[in-house]
């Protein structure tokens, strides 16, 4: 940005800054209760790790995760596993591991980016403003806050792309041989990786090489990295008794969209992409499709693969697949993507650069002006773009009053967007004296979306660090530390709870053990209706956050399930979940006795 700024004073102060945010903005919810594929995370390492990790409350739930296939998962498990046996079976120790591969996948950044303009004067101030953008962004704060094996999955593809591009112009045996071990290690992280992994590589090295010899080396690397997992897979599953079928047989989660009705796939294809889109940053994808389109304009003209270039495919491909293959991922929180981000700094931070060049002191003043500005701006008058879409969109749907909330949403996205060519006029007027009128154009751009990207980050993270709503599972959701609190005050060790397996998994960690309920039981008011019948819950817990649109519209609304619930239970709201307690309990345990006692809160 300044001359010579790769060793320049302001780089590192953007980089400090940008550490000081992340650091500030995860400590603010680091206590948190795990939600949705937090708890499958946690409670599948316990019931599948170390012996000595099973917590005696969820010894009962060991054969549901391991059916839902986190014990083949070995990086993951087994790293959660050790902050567990050293800190204690708890939220804050898994949300430890998030955070300590969040600076080991800094630390990638910069290294890769060091690599990939080894022959630019400025690779290192590339790579400060790479992490500084990483560090700031929303979506990469609240993931690697979070229990979840998205954060092992980044790392591990991130230290593979790094070992390969490292060793591209020198593949030697032993080059091929590290790159290999280091993809057998993504493997045994996930090994649905795979295709994201070797497609982008196989195709730029059929380009730049020939297919012979990108042949030989992309199966070099592919049968190291497959035997190692296969090795080490057969040895675990017959030491844990543990069918060996069980990673090939999980593809099958790659359903598009999993809906049925063109309708609604397309619906759901428009909902995930706005989603996924405004958890990254809509100003940080924009500058990887202009990087992507400076790439292949120079590609045209020189008929050249740079190592860029394996980035880019990547960001593209993992972005693509995901999205019509698994959507917006478990409630709203687009995890699948979350490797792409480490990628797409890099990629952002270089074209930033192109232009940015001879910022001096007084347009840091003004850039650092905008910023606040436009931070302020963001947040008093747009406000949180997740909660309106997540969460106020979807009462919207479930209560029939869609027509209300979507000119609103429509409104703020205007308001969103709008400072963008008011930006981009006004630096474009400031520096027309000092560029040609391209250089002016294309320097204003690059300036604009940097202020958007940068005050749009701060702004979200300030108000998701102020929230009384959830910010990750369940985004908008309300109440859910009273809820557990409300549980754990007026139910015994023995009641049953129906609710999805995050409600269930926080009242048995606290309480007791009630049964695992599979998430069919929610997706049908027949069946639902029976399994209450049948189980004689004393409480039943629903809430959008936990239980989505199609089952709160499809199946709670439903006129039978209403009447049923009305009949049994007594209805207490807290924040955004409604607990349906019952009024008396007909069992043989509560004849002897034993009937629960509760105490209405509000």
């Amino acid at each position: 940005m300044v001359k010579g700024y790769s060793k320049n004073i302001y780089i590192w102060l953007l980089f400090i800054s940008a550490v000081f945010i992340y650091i500030t903005s995860v400590l603010s919810s680091f206590h948190r209760p795990l939600l949705g594929d937090e708890v499958e995370t946690a409670a599948g390492v316990a019931a599948n790790s170390l012996s000595s990790l099973k917590d005696p409350n969820i010894a009962a739930w060991s054969n549901t995760f391991e059916q839902l296939g986190i014990n083949y998962r070995l990086f993951t498990v087994y790293l959660y596993a050790i902050a567990f046996k050293i800190f204690g079976f708890t939220a804050e120790s898994g949300r430890l591991v998030g955070v300590l591969l969040f600076f080991a996948t800094l630390s990638l950044i910069y290294k890769t980016t060091t690599c990939v303009f080894k022959d630019k004067i400025n690779k290192q101030g590339i790579g400060l403003i790479a992490c500084s953008l990483y560090a700031i962004n929303p979506f990469v704060i609240q993931v690697s806050s979070m229990v979840v094996e998205a954060n092992t999955i980044t790392f591990t593809s991130t230290l593979f792309l790094y070992a390969f591009l490292k060793t591209y112009q020198i593949s030697n045996i032993k080059n091929l041989i590290l790159a290999g071990i280091l993809f057998g290690l993504a493997l045994l992280t996930k090994f649905t990786i795979f295709p994201f992994l070797i497609i982008p590589i196989f195709i730029l090295s059929i380009i730049d090489k020939g297919f012979k010899k990108s042949t030989y080396e992309i199966s070099v690397i592919s049968i190291i990295g497959i035997g190692l997992f296969l090795l080490v897979w057969v040895s675990y599953s017959n030491v844990m008794n543990i069918p060996f079928h069980v990673p090939f047989v999980r593809y099958k989660e790659f359903e598009f969209l999993s809906s049925s009705g063109l309708y609604k796939q397309i619906f759901e294809l428009i909902f995930s992409t706005v989603v996924t889109v405004l958890w990254e940053s809509p100003f940080f994808l924009l500058l990887g499709v202009l990087a992507t389109g400076m790439r292949i304009k120079e590609f045209l003209c020189t008929h050249t693969i740079a190592l860029m270039d394996y980035l880019i495919v990547y960001i593209w491909l993992i972005f693509f697949i995901c999205l019509f293959v698994v959507g917006s991922g478990t409630a709203n929180m687009p995890m699948y993507q979350f490797p792409i981000m480490p990628a797409l700094s890099i990629v952002a931070a270089y074209f930033l650069t192109q232009d940015i060049t001879k910022f001096n002191k007084k347009d840091i003043i003004l850039c650092s002006v905008l910023v606040i500005f436009f931070t302020g701006y963001n947040i008093i008058v747009v406000g949180d773009w997740l909660y309106s879409i997540i969460y106020t969109l979807k009462e919207g749907l479930i209560n029939n009053t869609i027509s209300t909330v979507l000119p609103q949403i429509i409104l703020k996205l205007f308001l969103y967007l709008l400072p963008l060519p008011l930006i981009f006029l006004m630096t474009k007027k400031i520096f027309k004296n000092d560029l040609t009128y391209r250089s002016t154009i294309n320097f204003a751009m690059n300036l604009s979306l940097f202020i958007l990207l940068v005050s749009t980050n701060l702004a979200m993270n300030i108000m998701q660090m102020k929230a009384d709503y959830n910010i990750n599972f369940g985004y908008g959701g309300k109440g859910t530390r009273e809820l557990f609190n409300f549980l754990e005050k007026n139910l015994n060790s023995n009641s049953v709870v129906l609710a999805t397996y995050d409600v269930v998994y926080n009242y048995n960690i606290r309480k007791g053990v009630s049964p695992y309920f599979p998430n069919k039981v929610f997706k049908s008011s027949q069946l639902f209706i029976e399994t209450a019948e049948k189980e004689r819950p004393q409480c039943i817990v629903i809430g959008i956050p936990v239980n989505g649109v199609y089952t709160m519209y499809q199946v709670f609304k439903n006129q039978e399930v209403q009447s049923f619930l009305q009949q049994n239970f007594e209805k207490i709201q807290i924040g955004s979940y409604t607990i349906w307690m019952r009024r008396y309990d007909i069992t043989p345990r509560a004849k002897m006795g034993y009937g629960i006692k509760w105490t209405r809160t509000e």
